[in-house]
């Protein structure tokens, strides 16, 4: 039996989908130093309103941002030029964290309380 999404998780789905999609966009589409690029893409996340998110996906999102502060925890970062002296491995790490989200179609599954093994 199929249960119906409500209206106010589909739409929460969506603008998450619109803002991993720009954050990858801002990692890949620029010429920008990839210091600058992962800053934006992170921006994009900024303010995400997660009350209306399937549990799966707050989850997932909690815990990469969770590994994506551990690494930034390491440096200063308390201004956009901070990441200049973040190291190219700590900034392709979290990018990695980010991209992540796109391969497992299982986070936007509403209806999903866990993982399903592949």
């Amino acid at each position: 039996m199929k249960q119906k999404v409500p209206k106010k998780v589909l739409e929460a789905v969506e603008e998450y989908c619109v803002r991993l999609h720009n954050a990858m966009r801002a990692f890949r589409a620029s010429d920008d130093p990839l210091w600058k690029r992962t800053k934006e893409g992170l921006d994009w996340f900024g303010g995400l309103p997660m009350d209306n998110l399937p549990p799966l996906l707050i989850e997932e999102i909690e815990g990469r941002f969770a590994a994506i502060n551990a690494i930034l925890a390491n440096h200063s970062v308390n201004t956009f030029e901070d990441y200049r002296n973040v190291p190219t491995e700590d900034l392709v790490e979290i990018q990695d964290l980010i991209e992540g989200f796109a391969f497992d179609e299982n986070l936007y599954q509403p209806g999903r309380k866990t993982a399903v093994s592949t």
